[in-house]
């Protein structure tokens, strides 16, 4: 596995996704064994890079599949139910989270609830929202301060799921891994509004962790992102996927429901004047976004 060059294998699946004719192409399925096929044809690749590529390939496919809700089932062997992914059993995954709920805490009942009720709708192994105990972190080191937290970089010892071990019937974590900390202010004193925009956050992250379906799913979620701007806007050179964060957390903790926080050219110009943050003001920011893009400057950069 060493010996497989990733930059390579991510570049030779973009090519694939690329040359799909999406009007012969038409659903997931024709799409999936396009790019199936594309991989195997592919000189430039080791039959171990190759192999490698299928199975990021099929993570994408059994994603589509499930939150599509469309595809074939399979039995599952373990668990008797109708499953739609391939590489792991959606179900017995969030049964092998329920089982584990009296093995952490938090410490707070409404963090507890929370993090539990995201799990038990858990539909990939890779997109797990769980309680980190503060003690499986190390080198933590202060990297800057926002508008209302402190960011400091640290090692996260175990890392977190990657995948599914059918054999095993247990969850894998990645190992030690780079993550970002977030300290907030006053975050004892979170209101309700708070809990519901971090529940939104968790829900949307798990199932579309990319920019594009996340934007769609952020409104099919019924909610409102309220502060989308360039700083909030990642991308990932390794697998060349875009990323939105920070989802409903502009503002402190404990903010009032009457506050307007966030970065003030992306705000739409209603909100600024006191009515309250919409789907209709999201596209403000994004077409901020897309002025930022097509201009190469911030907008209204000299006011």
């Amino acid at each position: 596995m060493s010996d497989i060059r990733i930059e390579l294998v991510y570049a030779a699946i973009n090519r694939a996704i690329t040359s799909i004719d999406y009007d012969i192409y038409d659903d997931i399925h024709k799409q999936h064994e396009f790019k199936k096929q594309t991989i195997l044809a592919d000189n430039f690749l080791t039959n171990d890079e190759k192999t490698y590529a299928i199975k990021e390939l099929n993570k994408t496919y059994d994603k589509n599949k499930i939150f599509l809700n469309e595809g074939t089932r399979r039995t599952c062997e373990n668990c008797n139910q109708e499953c739609l992914a391939t590489l792991y059993c959606e179900y017995c995954v969030q049964n092998y989270l329920k089982a584990n709920f009296s093995n952490w805490t938090s410490g707070n009942n409404d963090i507890d609830n929370l993090i539990q009720k995201c799990q038990i709708e858990t539909l990939r192994p890779d997109t797990i929202i769980e309680w980190i105990p503060y003690n499986n972190l190390q080198n933590i080191e202060y990297l800057t301060k926002g508008g209302f937290s402190e960011i400091y970089t640290a090692d996260w010892i175990d890392g977190g799921y990657v995948e599914w071990d059918s054999k095993e019937q247990k969850l894998i974590r990645l190992g030690r891994e780079k993550v970002i900390l977030k300290g907030l202010e006053n975050v004892e004193n979170a209101n309700q509004r708070w809990f519901e925009e971090a529940e939104s956050h968790f829900k949307i992250s798990s199932k579309w962790p990319q920019i594009i379906p996340c934007y769609d799913a952020i409104h099919d979620e019924n909610a409102i992102h309220r502060d989308l701007h360039s700083g909030n806007i990642l991308y990932s050179e390794l697998n060349q996927q875009w990323f939105i964060s920070d989802l409903g957390f502009c503002g402190p903790a404990d903010k009032s429901t009457e506050s307007i926080y966030g970065n003030l050219p992306y705000i739409a110009p209603e909100v600024i004047s006191g009515k309250k943050t919409t789907v209709e003001s999201d596209i403000y920011s994004i077409g901020m976004l897309m002025w930022e893009i097509s201009s190469g400057q911030p907008p209204f950069n000299y006011y």
